[in-house]
């Protein structure tokens, strides 16, 4: 049985992206297979198309794609927990870019209640990042101080909600009072409006000389200033490195107060996803639930393209350097009617059987 994918032909530029037919993937027994409705577009696939991911060689006709969303229309013997129909939205290992996808079970969410099918395609590799950035790499416990520059995007907002939850005090930073609009409604405690270099001074205010325990920043420029307002034993994640990617920094100043700079890169995959599912979908993904008309409005932008439109995607990307997010739909998959995904789930039922029953 086959299947429309876009494929990496060589590494190199968006013309060596193409959509032809391919087979569809055999699950393994922990695995299940997603009628794909959209797949999240990340600055990763365009590293891996030209080929400059470290230790990854992208092999011809590689298919991209690292978190989708859409419906289970068959699984392994070894998967419990979910069944076929399920709307379901998943972190990829690639294998994206096509009409169907094979992921560990391990590695999938259910789609939020209140989400279209369409907007869960990207929740993945936020949740996953906005997790990392605050529980994993900055630890922030209840009662910690955090702040978070406006830069830091949809990861940022995110992370504003997550860390409410936690029962930290939340300041969010922005040059302009225009760039605060999207943020007021995620309900942080402090907002603040002024030149980055500025800021820190203001946070000593706000925290009456005792520094803050966490920064989320998007720019190294005024990494050192940023560190004259941190608390003892801190820490400084970096988000979506933008600008100036040097930076000055008093090595004496870290030691004295014992702070710590984690560096995030948003589209390379630093820690195995399945052993993060499990706590996101526990600690996250509630909140996500719960502040789903919120969030939508805030964080959900973003440019849409056919699944035939993939070299398009990574053409605006590559112009458009801190564009919004992007997605590639596949064709009747936002329409995918019940009569629909019961003939693909009768077909895979029948190509699965057929393969596993073959005779030698």
């Amino acid at each position: 049985m086959e299947m429309e994918a876009v494929v990496i032909t060589q590494p190199g530029g968006v013309d060596s992206l193409r959509l032809c037919k391919i087979g569809v993937p055999v699950i393994k027994p922990d695995e299940v297979l997603i009628k794909v409705v959209a797949v999240g577009v990340n600055r990763y696939d365009l590293v891996l198309r030209q080929g400059l991911v470290p230790g990854h060689q992208t092999f011809s006709h590689f298919v991209p794609g690292l978190e989708c969303s859409g419906v289970i229309i068959d699984k392994g013997p070894c998967v419990t927990r979910w069944q076929i129909g399920d709307e379901v939205c998943a972190l990829l290992d690639g294998g994206g870019y096509a009409e169907m996808v094979a992921v560990h079970a391990g590695q999938i969410f259910p789609c939020p209640r209140d989400f279209p099918i369409v907007d869960c395609a990207i929740l993945p590799g936020l949740a996953y990042n906005a997790w990392l950035a605050v529980s994993v790499y900055a630890k922030l416990r209840p009662g910690d101080s955090i702040l978070i520059y406006e830069g830091c995007g949809e990861i940022g907002m995110l992370a504003v909600q997550l860390a409410k939850h936690k029962g930290a005090r939340v300041f969010v930073a922005a040059d302009s009072e225009e760039k605060l609009k999207v943020w007021k409604p995620l309900g942080a405690d402090v907002y603040i409006t002024g030149n980055e270099a500025n800021v820190p001074s203001q946070m000593m205010k706000e925290t009456r000389g005792l520094g803050v325990d966490v920064i989320l920043v998007d720019q190294v420029a005024n990494l050192s200033k940023n560190l004259e307002c941190m608390a003892l034993a801190s820490a400084i994640v970096i988000i979506k490195l933008r600008g100036d990617p040097m930076a000055k920094l008093y090595i004496p100043h870290l030691i004295a107060f014992n702070c710590r700079i984690k560096v995030l890169d948003p589209d390379m995959r630093s820690i195995d996803p399945a052993s993060v599912v499990k706590e996101v979908e526990e600690h996250l993904w509630p909140i996500i639930t719960a502040c789903a008309t919120c969030l939508r409005k805030s964080m959900l932008e973003y440019k849409k393209y056919e699944l035939s439109g993939a070299a398009n995607a990574h053409r605006y990307m590559e112009m458009v350097p801190n564009c919004c997010k992007t997605v590639l739909t596949i064709p009747d998959g936002e329409d995918l009617g019940k009569s629909q995904i019961m003939q693909e789930i009768i077909r895979s039922q029948l190509t699965s059987f057929s393969l596993r029953h073959r005779h030698p």
